[in-house]
């Protein structure tokens, strides 16, 4: 099958579609391949995405590094971010951003609500206190650049830990960091992980058609995939009430493939 191409035109056209304005908040997960060859590549992609969005909208991205080998400091200067692909990876190395200093979910930042982002309690990977309760404050949305809610919807994580669900738990984990002056600490991070042995798995494909049907959940195909975008109040809103009527809602028996 020949590797499909999108110009710059179909990829801000393609934006456009899915109601990207001036002044937006845009959390990125993404997955290029799904455009293809793209004109110019991914420099190209986040010029087009800041001449939809301006210079007054903030871009945050994943950069995490939930697999480091045992042992292993995290650097915010110098880990690389763990499959989280080029944009991110764009983003994190751009001058003028910023990542923060989790160790196991950090975010690079690009845009005025920075230093507020900075604030968050980065031991908290999820839940009170956490970026994620920050960007739900601050009305940002979720852009699945070329991706589905399996691949890059980690703010449901969030909502789980807010609501409490009964199939996971808090953990204490412990990690080192790299400190700015170079020196090493242990931290304590707070994770909202499966309970051992609850014999299920997380799948969202149930929660997106449901997001997505009811038009809370905006999708745009391109080439051979599609593009999403929910925004994250609508995101938490939505997914406490269906969890609250169907508790398992996120998760299937762990042998179903």
């Amino acid at each position: 099958m020949p590797i499909p191409k999108t110009s710059s035109y179909e990829f801000k056209e393609h934006l456009i579609s899915l109601g990207l304005q001036e002044g937006q908040n845009l959390a990125i997960h993404s997955n290029m391949t799904t455009f293809g060859k793209l004109e110019r590549g991914v420099e190209n992609a986040y010029h087009i995405i800041r001449s939809v969005i301006g210079e007054k909208g903030t871009i945050v991205v994943p950069t995490y590094t939930t697999d480091l080998s045992k042992g292993e400091a995290y650097d915010p200067k110098t880990s690389p971010a763990q499959n989280m692909g080029v944009f991110s990876n764009y983003i994190l190395n751009r001058e003028g951003s910023v990542r923060t200093p989790s160790p196991l979910q950090s975010h690079a930042i690009e845009g005025p609500l920075k230093d507020k982002l900075l604030k968050a309690n980065h031991n908290h990977s999820m839940g009170p206190g956490s970026i994620f309760e920050i960007m739900l404050h601050e009305n940002f949305d979720l852009l699945l650049l070329g991706c589905s809610f399996h691949e890059g919807a980690t703010f449901i994580h969030h909502v789980e830990a807010s609501v409490g669900v009964s199939y996971r738990k808090w953990l204490n984990l412990k990690r080192k960091v790299v400190c700015p002056n170079g020196s090493i600490k242990q931290v304590t991070i707070r994770y909202y992980g499966l309970t051992k042995n609850s014999g299920l798995k997380t799948d969202l494909k149930t929660i997106q058609c449901l997001l997505q049907d009811s038009g809370s959940c905006l999708l745009v195909s391109i080439n051979h995939g599609a593009s999403r975008i929910i925004s994250l109040k609508t995101l938490f809103e939505d997914t406490s009430r269906l969890l609250s009527e169907q508790p398992n809602i996120l998760m299937v028996p762990e042998q179903n493939e």
